[in-house]
Parts: structure tokens; C-alpha cells; sequence
């Protein structure tokens, strides 16, 4: 056992397809920077952009399922590293740096969340039971 995580509960085909999805999302924002400054001038860029984000969402969504997530868990799982992707991108100064940092905060995020399902769905199951509790 590695961390209490049994090796033979990891998926390394959903991990390698995690750190792919988040390479491919990290290099969508490159274009998605440029879109971002072209708003200003055309309607059609914000949806081009909000396009770009959900291909990423989607693929991160792929890669989630490929680990063993349930559909729905991966879905929420995707999501929310997608809007965490999408804000850290806002912090960035330039396109490459945009890159870079999606592609930091997306490996450092979504490699333990890909090989350790069992723990963020028991994280999930937990949070849901606190948040349905009587008052």
C-alpha cells in the first residue's frame, strides 16, 4: 500500500489521460487570451472562448471517468478543476504565463484526484451527508 491507497486501485491509463486533458486545457488558453482581449471588439469571442473552456471540461471529464470516477462525481470533479483552471488563468500577465501556470495548478490538482478516486468520492459522500443534516 502506498499512502493507504492500494496500487492495484490505480488506474494508470486515467492518470496518463488526466495529465493529458490538463496539458490540453493549459494549452487552450494561449488562444483563450487572445479571445479574452478580442471581447472587446467582437461578440463571438466570448462564446469561442467559453467553447475552448468546455472542450477542456469535457476532456477532464474523459480522464475522471477513465479513473473510475462515477459519471456524476466526474462531472463535479471536472468542473470544479475547470473554474480553478479558468480563474488561476486570470492572474497571468501573458499568454505563456497563462499556460503555465493552468499547466502547474492543473498537474499539482488533478494527478492525486486521478489516482486517488476512492478518497475524493469518500471526501464527496461526507461533504453531502454534512450538507444534508438536520439542523
Amino acid at each position: 500500500m502506498a499512502g493507504g491507497l492500494p496500487l492495484q486501485d490505480i488506474r494508470p491509463a486515467g492518470v496518463l489521460l488526466a495529465a493529458a486533458a490538463v496539458a490540453a486545457f493549459a494549452a487552450m488558453q494561449w488562444p483563450a487570451a487572445g479571445l479574452r482581449r478580442a471581447e472587446a471588439r467582437s461578440r463571438w469571442a466570448s462564446n469561442a472562448r467559453d467553447g475552448l473552456n468546455m472542450a477542456g471540461v469535457l476532456a477532464l471529464f474523459g480522464a475522471f471517468a477513465a479513473c473510475g470516477y462515477s459519471l456524476p462525481a466526474a462531472a463535479l470533479v471536472a468542473g470544479l478543476l475547470g473554474l480553478v483552471l479558468e480563474s488561476v488563468r486570470h492572474g497571468a500577465r501573458t499568454p505563456r504565463g497563462a499556460v503555465i501556470v493552468c499547466l502547474v495548478v492543473g498537474v499539482a490538482v488533478a494527478l492525486p484526484v486521478a489516482v486517488a478516486p476512492p478518497f475524493v468520492t469518500g471526501a464527496l459522500d461526507r461533504l453531502l451527508e454534512v450538507l444534508q443534516a438536520p439542523a
